[in-house]
C-alpha cells in the first residue's frame, strides 16, 4: 500500500473513531497512530484531520444534501466515515484529483465495508462530482 493510501485509510479510521468520543485530543491521536502502525504517515493523517475538523459541517452538508429518501444518521458509520474523507478531498484537496478520491472511497468500501456500500459511496460521491460540473 503506497503512503497515500496508507494516509488515507488511517484519515478514514480516525474519523470513524471520533464518531464514538465526545473530543480527540493529540494525545488520542498519538495513541491511534502508534497503536495502528500509521507513523510513516503521521504527519499527513494530522495534517487531514485538523483540516477536516474545521470543515466537518461543511462535509456533512454535502453528503445530506445528496441522500435521497436517506438520513446522514442512518448511514452505516463506517460508510459515513469513508463518504466523509471523500466529500473532503473533493472539496478541500486540490491536490487529489476526483477521480481518485472517489475511486479510493469505493475500494475502502469494498474491502472494509459491503459491496452494496460501495455502490452508495460511488453514487453519493459520483452525484456530487457531476454536480460540480
Amino acid at each position: 500500500m503506497d503512503k497515500r493510501t496508507l494516509a488515507r485509510r488511517g484519515f478514514v479510521f480516525l474519523i470513524f473513531s471520533s464518531i464514538f468520543h465526545d473530543s480527540i485530543d493529540d494525545e488520542y491521536i498519538d495513541l491511534f497512530i502508534d497503536n495502528f502502525e500509521y507513523s510513516d504517515v503521521k504527519k499527513s493523517i494530522l495534517d487531514y484531520y485538523n483540516d477536516y475538523r474545521l470543515k466537518v459541517n461543511e462535509v456533512d452538508e454535502k453528503i445530506s444534501e445528496n441522500l435521497k429518501n436517506w438520513s446522514i444518521e442512518r448511514l452505516h458509520k463506517l460508510d459515513l466515515s469513508i463518504l466523509r474523507v471523500g466529500v473532503y478531498e473533493v472539496f478541500f484537496k486540490d491536490s487529489v484529483p476526483n477521480e481518485v478520491a472517489v475511486n479510493e472511497a469505493v475500494e475502502f468500501a469494498k474491502i472494509y465495508s459491503s459491496e452494496d456500500s460501495s455502490k452508495l459511496i460511488n453514487g453519493i460521491l459520483g452525484t456530487i462530482i457531476r454536480s460540480l460540473k
